[in-house]
C-alpha cells in the first residue's frame, strides 16, 4: 500500500525547496535533464538489442566459415556500436545548482523531442537487422548495403542533436 503521508510530506518538502530563489527552476531542468537521460537510455538500450541479433547472425556465419560475410557484418557492428557509444554518452546539460544552465527549459524541451524522433530511424534500422538475419547468400549483400545506410541515417540523426537544440534545421 503506498505511504500518503511519505507523499504529502514529499510534496511539501518540494513546495518548501521551491521557495528558495533559483530551485524551482534548477529542479524542473533537472527533471528535463532525466527525462532525456531516461529516453536515451531506452533507445540505446533498443540499439543494444539490434547488436545482439547482428552478433549472432555473425556467430553463425562465422561458423559456418563464410569469412567474407562476417567482415562486412562487422563493419556495420563497428558503425552501430560507434553511433550507440555517441548518443549514449550526448550531453544532456547537466550543471550544478548556481552555476549558469547550459540549457533552459526550452533547449532541454527540444532535445527531448529531438530524441523521441530518433525512434523512427530506430524503427528502420530494426528493419533491417531483421532483413540482413533472414537474407540467404543471394541477398546477403543488398541486406548488408541497405543496413550500412540504415546506420548512417542514424548517426547522422545523432550528430544533430547539437544542431536540434540550437533550433537549426538538419545538416544533410
Amino acid at each position: 500500500m503506498a505511504d500518503p503521508q511519505g507523499q504529502a510530506g514529499q510534496t511539501g518538502r518540494r513546495r518548501l525547496l521551491d521557495l528558495l530563489p533559483g530551485f524551482k527552476g534548477y529542479r524542473e531542468r533537472e527533471e528535463r535533464r532525466q527525462a532525456d537521460k531516461l529516453l536515451r537510455d531506452h533507445l540505446v538500450s533498443l540499439i543494444d538489442g539490434e547488436r545482439t541479433k547482428l552478433q549472432r547472425t555473425e556467430a553463425d556465419l562465422s561458423h559456418a566459415g563464410k569469412v567474407a560475410q562476417v567482415g562486412a557484418l562487422d563493419r556495420c557492428l563497428g558503425q552501430l556500436t560507434k553511433e550507440r557509444d555517441k548518443l549514449h554518452y550526448a550531453d544532456y546539460g547537466y550543471t550544478g545548482w548556481l552555476e549558469k544552465p547550459a540549457f533552459n527549459e526550452p533547449e532541454l524541451d527540444k532535445l527531448y523531442q529531438y530524441d523521441l524522433s530518433l525512434q523512427d530511424a530506430l524503427t528502420a534500422l530494426s528493419e533491417k537487422v531483421a532483413a540482413v538475419t533472414a537474407a540467404d547468400e543471394a541477398g546477403f549483400e543488398a541486406a548488408v548495403a541497405a543496413l550500412d545506410a540504415a546506420i548512417t541515417d542514424l548517426g547522422g540523426k545523432i550528430e544533430g542533436r547539437s544542431d536540434a537544440i540550437a533550433g537549426l534545421p538538419p545538416s544533410q
